[in-house]
């Protein structure tokens, strides 16, 4: 028997390709029939997204996100709006993101799912002025959405298989080297884009949790949540090469990451690893089966 979601009608906003794979989700045959809308709003052209239109996703294009009437208009009449603004990394997509969230509020969109889509850091244990700026800009979404009485949801996923494999992060695929702060023994959550959209998409429509439930919260998903170390022993068996372990300083690395997290690709990789080293990502507790949710992908096929 059918267990119809409590929201029917969806806008996304800032499509890109994680965003793709969200609305994807929703325009899938065995799922179109509990949903009347999906929408991508965008300031780009309708023809950016002509493959989504062709799967019958409603295209309001050529927005201006200067124009508050302009957006409030696009959004008037969408429960849900779907935020996947570059995981607000960037000051510009912050920027974005705040003022979809001022107009969700004048359209009377009744929940607003934050671009988050990662970890949730606790910035007071960073010295002032050196926390990430997208755990600044996060807090802030929040802060905005809650001020003004507009529910909001963030899902965390942990951290993107594709972020791993950047080299100046941590795995070199190319070259089979592990770059590792420390020991590498800690565990810690890991997604595949294609299984947090999974997640999301059943958080929002198997109709487990209650509009209550989804709102001024986060949750937890993960496709995997294992070590550096279990990675590359995975990654040694699948593809039948040995990888060589680098161990760095974690000493000089928080000496490095002092300097500003934000300077760089390299330190941002640096203190993600210190904060793993830690054990402050060591939580493997999820929603997973909350939402009916199981991930689909195999660790081996992340990277």
């Amino acid at each position: 028997m059918d267990v119809y979601p409590y929201y029917t009608s969806y806008a996304f906003v800032g499509v890109g390709d994680f965003g793709e794979r969200l609305v994807r989700e929703f325009l899938d045959p065995a799922s179109v029939h509990k949903i009347s809308r999906v929408s991508i709003i965008t300031r780009h052209s309708p023809d950016t997204y002509a493959r989504l239109y062709q799967q019958k996703a409603e295209i309001v294009g050529d927005v201006d996100y200067d124009d508050q009437d302009a957006l409030v208009a696009a959004l008037y009449g969408h429960q849900v709006v779907v935020s996947t603004f570059s995981n607000c990394i960037a000051v510009e997509a912050a920027v974005n993101q705040r003022a979809f969230i001022l107009a969700a509020k004048r359209a009377g969109v009744q929940l607003f799912v934050l671009s988050e889509f990662g970890i949730e850091f606790d910035l007071s244990r960073c010295p002032p002025g050196q926390g990430p700026t997208f755990q600044i800009l996060k807090n802030q979404a929040r802060a905005l959405a809650e001020e003004i009485g507009l529910p909001w949801l963030s899902i965390q996923a942990g951290l993107f298989d594709i972020f791993l494999c950047l080299p100046e992060f941590v795995l070199d695929a190319d070259a089979c080297i592990a770059r590792i702060l420390g020991n590498g023994d800690r565990r810690f959550p890991i997604s595949a884009q294609s299984d947090v959209a999974s997640f999301t998409h059943a958080a929002l429509t198997s109709g487990r949790l209650s509009p209550t439930a989804l709102h001024y919260t986060s949750l937890r998903t993960q496709s995997a949540f294992l070590s550096w170390i279990e990675i590359v022993e995975a990654m040694e068996i699948e593809h039948g090469r040995p990888w060589t372990i680098r161990n760095g300083c974690v000493d000089e690395a928080r000496a490095w990451v002092a300097e500003g997290v934000n300077l760089d690709d390299g330190r941002l990789g640096a203190w993600f690893q210190l904060e793993i080293e830690v054990g402050a990502l060591e939580n493997g507790e999820n929603d997973n089966a909350r939402v009916g949710f199981v991930p689909r992908v195999r660790v081996e096929d992340m990277f």
